[in-house]
């Protein structure tokens, strides 16, 4: 199983729409909502999440 954090976008839509296992899944989607929790600010401000900057940047806190 390859982590989260050395994932692309690609990769991290394919585990969040389902594709892979799911405790992979389960733990993008809890991530993803830390962080629109914790910068309610950002979330909608360009359109589109970059999910790979957005698990790094928590996976460093």
């Amino acid at each position: 199983m390859k982590p989260l954090t050395e994932m692309n976008n690609r990769e991290l839509f394919c585990v969040l729409t389902g594709d892979g296992e799911i405790v992979q899944q389960t733990m993008l989607k809890e991530l993803i909502l830390a962080y629109k929790a914790k910068y309610p600010e950002r979330v909608g401000q360009f359109g589109e999440m970059d999910l790979s900057a957005i698990v790094k940047e928590m996976a460093a806190e």
